[in-house]
C-alpha cells in the first residue's frame, strides 16, 4: 500500500521524538535536582529522563483527543494529564524503592516522608510548569503549521531566500455541488474531518500544509526531501487510500465520499516572511502558479493526478504507478509549454 512507507516514517519520527524529549528531560532533571536539592547527577538524569519519556508518550497517545479542544484548553488539559501521570509514577517509584535518605523497599513510610516532610509542591509546580511549556510549544507548532515555528524562531526566512521546492495542490472535486447539497455548516464539518483524516498522511511523508485555499490544500516539501523515494507522489496516492478506507464513515455521516484532484510540480521559489500584524512565510514564483494551472487542467482533462515533466525528470514514479504522457501544456500567462503526465495507481502500488 502507498502509505506503508509513510507509516514507517511515522514510527521513526515518533521514536526520534521520544529520544529527543527523553534527552531534554534528563538535562532539565539534572539542572533542577542540582539547583533545588544539590542531589546526585545520576538521580537527576534518571528522574528527568523518565519524566521526558513520559511526556513524549503521553503526548503521542493523547494528542489526537486533545485536538478536539481549543488551544488553551488543550494545553491546560495536556499539562494536567502529564502532571497526574507523573504523580502516579512517582508514588509507585517511592513506594517500591524508597527515598535517597530512606531507601526502604515497599515501605508506606516513604510516601509519608515525601508528602509530609519534603518540599513536594516544588516538584509538582516544576513538573506542571515544564509540561505547560512543553504543551504550549507543541500546540503553537500545530497552530502555525508543522515545520513553521522553528524557521520563524531562528529567522530563516526573515530575509527572502531562493529554494528548490515541490508543491502538491490537492483540490476537492465537485465541491460546489457538495456544498450546495450539505449546506455551509455540514460542508465545513466534512472539510474539517477530511483534513483531520489526511493530515497525518502528509506528516508521514514529511510534507507540510502551506495553506488552505477554500477546499484545496497546498502541500510543500524541500525538493530533496519530497523527492526522496518518490515521497511527494506516494503522499498523493496515500491520501486517496485513506479516503477510500473511510468511505463508509463519509457515506454514513455526509452521504457522499469526497474525491480529490491533484497536481504536482517542482521548481525554484522565493521564500520569505511577509506581513506585520499577521506574519507568515510566503512562497512566490512561477513554480506555485504553474502548479495551480496544472491542477485546474486536471479537471478539463478529466484526470485525478497530473504532474509536470520537470517533476518526473527529478522524481521517478514509484513502482506500480502507471504513467500516461499527455503532451505539451502551456499554462495560462506563460509563453513556454511544459510536458504533462497523468499518474494512476496500479495493482502493485
Amino acid at each position: 500500500m502507498a502509505h506503508r512507507a509513510g507509516m514507517r516514517n511515522t514510527v521513526k519520527s515518533h521514536l526520534w521524538f521520544v529520544v529527543v524529549t527523553t534527552v531534554l528531560g534528563a538535562m532539565v532533571g539534572v539542572t533542577y535536582t542540582q539547583a533545588i536539592y544539590q542531589g546526585p547527577i545520576g538521580g537527576g538524569l534518571i528522574a528527568g529522563g523518565g519524566f521526558g519519556a513520559m511526556l513524549a508518550l503521553f503526548h503521542l497517545a493523547a494528542a489526537p483527543r486533545l485536538r478536539r479542544f481549543g488551544f488553551a484548553a488543550a494545553t491546560a488539559l495536556g499539562s494536567l494529564g502529564m502532571t497526574l501521570m507523573t504523580a502516579i509514577c512517582l508514588n509507585v517509584s517511592i513506594y517500591g524503592f524508597g527515598l535517597s535518605d530512606h531507601p526502604a523497599y515497599f515501605d508506606p513510610h516513604s510516601l509519608y516522608l515525601f508528602w509530609f516532610e519534603s518540599r513536594w509542591w516544588l516538584d509538582f509546580a516544576f513538573v506542571f510548569g515544564f509540561a505547560l511549556l512543553f504543551n504550549a510549544v507543541i500546540s503553537l507548532n500545530e497552530l502555525v503549521g508543522q515545520g513553521v515555528l522553528w524557521p520563524f524562531l531562528i529567522g530563516r526566512y526573515h530575509h527572502p531566500v531562493r529554494e528548490e521546492r515541490i508543491f502538491l495542490f490537492v483540490d476537492l472535486a465537485n465541491s460546489t455541488g457538495i456544498a450546495e447539497r450539505l449546506g455551509d455548516l455540514r460542508f465545513h464539518a466534512l472539510l474539517r474531518g477530511l483534513v483531520d483524516d489526511i493530515s497525518d498522511i502528509i506528516h508521514d511523508h514529511h510534507g507540510r500544509i502551506d495553506r488552505y485555499v477554500g477546499d484545496a490544500l497546498v502541500i510543500t516539501w524541500p525538493a530533496d526531501i519530497g523527492g526522496r523515494d518518490g515521497r511527494c507522489l506516494r503522499c498523493c496516492f496515500a491520501i486517496a487510500e485513506r479516503i477510500a478506507e473511510r468511505r463508509a464513515g463519509y457515506l454514513d455521516q455526509f452521504g457522499v465520499v469526497p474525491h480529490y484532484r491533484a497536481a504536482c510540480h517542482v521548481g525554484t521559489v522565493v521564500a520569505g516572511e511577509i506581513g506585520a500584524r499577521k506574519r507568515e512565510i510566503m512562497f512566490l514564483g512561477d513554480t506555485v502558479n504553474i502548479t495551480a494551472r496544472i491542477e485546474a487542467a486536471a479537471k478539463d482533462m478529466q484526470r485525478d493526478f497530473l504532474v509536470s515533466g520537470d517533476l518526473l525528470a527529478r522524481v521517478p514514479a514509484p513502482s506500480g504507478v502507471e504513467v500516461e504522457a499527455l503532451g505539451p501544456f502551456t499554462p495560462r500567462g506563460r509563453s513556454g509549454a511544459i510536458e504533462l503526465f497523468a499518474l494512476r495507481a496500479g495493482e502493485a502500488l
